[in-house]
């Protein structure tokens, strides 16, 4: 027998997948806009260096932030 508020609850879910999707593509755009803001155009002195290096593991995937400012 379905729950009387089965509506409701479809409601519900997919209002909450319709925000984790827009939660999701806005994560993506700033972690885009960090990685071209610090991998940018060099600076005069040329000293400054900064890299991006994806990392996988078994139960993990990030990536790797590293240089020099």
């Amino acid at each position: 027998m379905p729950c009387e508020q089965a509506a409701r609850a479809n409601e519900l879910l997919d209002s909450g997948r319709s925000r984790a999707l827009g939660a999701n593509i806005a994560f993506g755009l700033a972690a885009g806009a960090g990685v071209l803001w610090f991998t940018g155009a060099p600076a005069e002195d040329g000293g400054r260096r900064v890299q991006v290096v994806p990392s996988v593991g078994p139960d993990q995937a990030g990536i790797v932030i590293a240089g020099r400012l």
